[in-house]
């Protein structure tokens, strides 16, 4: 991990799962050399495409060939450096078998680009999925895009016309990774075509890998409500690792943020598909533990590790960032699907509370995760379900953003 967070801080380095001069024959989500042994190497290699004369980090790497891809540098004119590379492109795929008639035929460039929405189970229709990055590649060249709020996408740059590309999704921003659990990028192979490319996504792992993508995004640049930045990269720091495991927990709790991060080979976050009662999560769930656990990295990096370290392995502390943590995924939950729910107009469900809001919480019902931080924000009273005659919530009127300075 250590050596991949070295490679990844470098952010001229695209990396690639697989060879570039292979074709993906069938897509799929994730990629592992078939000639290494995962239980030795837990890492596949890694591919990338540099200048000639760019270092490479002391790690292990093996060059695989010295490419020539531009010749507009012994060119005087642009244009003539564009008609001769053509040329010798075309000429290339001609010799090794590799130019269709389409290509050889169609003048002119064409733009990558398409529409990309994902499955939500409260909402119970396709929306659009933003800010994902998309990538065409033809061989050594790929060009990139991000979706709008639409959900549409547009590369950065063009292609000869009728030559197609292979589309995919690369679940990863300047701030995060999505994990194929411990190790891999996750990511979604898309087909391979001369024409736009529009997904919809529905089930399966990628459902999942959209909507921690969803909770990410909104975390970092979308209505924080007030709340600080979370974990955020550096030169010396890896970007945010977020493991997604499609299967039921084996570790202790559905989701789970690690302190002592660079001192163990798993992602900052754990995701699992199932939850405690071993049935797969619903999309609102999935959401709002993403941002349960993004919530518990922010807190570690704000009052340092040792710090939440002692609060979280104390049974008579670990309520401190627990009602935190729920307190986060409540208000980012609610406020991301009201805003949907007015957005489709789903009258009967405008009020959308996530799971009570935790508002039904009674003493001995959950020891950690209790509406302790709730409370100083909402104007809800527990009487009805603890008893008693006086009211046992009398505080209200706190922001979330106010509760994280305290």
């Amino acid at each position: 991990m250590e050596q991949f967070d070295q490679l990844e801080m470098d952010t001229l380095n695209a990396m690639f799962d697989y060879p570039l001069d292979y074709e993906i024959e069938e897509g799929g989500t994730y990629y592992y050399d078939p000639d290494l042994n995962p239980e030795v190497n837990p890492y596949s290699w890694q591919y990338v495409v540099i200048p000639i004369n760019k270092p490479i980090p002391n790690i292990p790497h093996e060059k695989i060939a010295d490419l020539v891809l531009d010749v507009s540098a012994v060119e005087k004119s642009p244009e003539r450096a564009a008609v001769l590379w053509d040329m010798l492109e075309t000429e290339a795929l001609r010799l090794t078998g590799n130019l269709n008639e389409k290509e050889s035929d169609t003048k002119g460039c064409w733009t990558p680009s398409g529409r990309i929405t994902v499955w939500d189970d409260v909402v119970g229709r396709q929306i659009p999925l933003q800010g994902v990055k998309v990538r065409a590649r033809w061989w050594f060249f790929w060009e990139t895009g991000f979706t709008d709020s639409n959900g549409n996408y547009t590369v950065s740059g063009t292609f000869k016309g009728g030559r197609k590309v292979n589309y995919s999704i690369i679940w990863e921003r300047s701030n995060w990774d999505i994990r194929e659990e411990d190790w891999g990028q996750a990511y979604y192979n898309g087909p391979k075509k001369d024409s736009e490319w529009n997904l919809d996504i529905t089930s399966d792992k990628s459902l999942r890998y959209a909507t921690i993508h969803r909770a990410l995004l909104n975390y970092y640049y979308g209505d924080r409500l007030g709340l600080r930045t979370p974990y955020t990269p550096s030169v010396l720091k890896p970007k945010l690792k977020v493991g997604y495991y499609h299967h039921d927990h084996w570790r202790d709790i559905n989701g789970s943020a690690v302190p002592f991060r660079e001192n163990l080979t798993i992602p900052h976050v754990c995701i699992y598909g199932k939850d405690g009662s071993g049935s797969w999560s619903t999309t609102d769930f999935v959401y709002a533990t993403t941002c349960h656990e993004v919530a518990h990295v922010s807190h570690w990096e704000m009052i340092g590790e040792g710090a939440f370290a002692i609060l979280w392995l104390n049974p008579k502390t670990r309520i401190i960032p627990e009602s935190w943590a729920l307190t986060v995924q409540w208000m980012f939950t609610n406020n991301e699907y009201r805003k949907m729910l007015n957005i489709y107009n789903l009258q009967s469900l405008k009020e959308y509370n996530y799971r009570d809001g935790y508002q039904k919480w009674d003493k001995g019902s959950d020891n950690y995760y209790t509406p302790l931080f709730i409370d100083f924000i909402d104007e809800y009273n527990q009487k009805q379900r603890i008893g008693g005659d006086r009211p046992n919530d009398r505080i209200s009127g706190y922001s979330i953003s106010s509760l994280e300075m305290i």
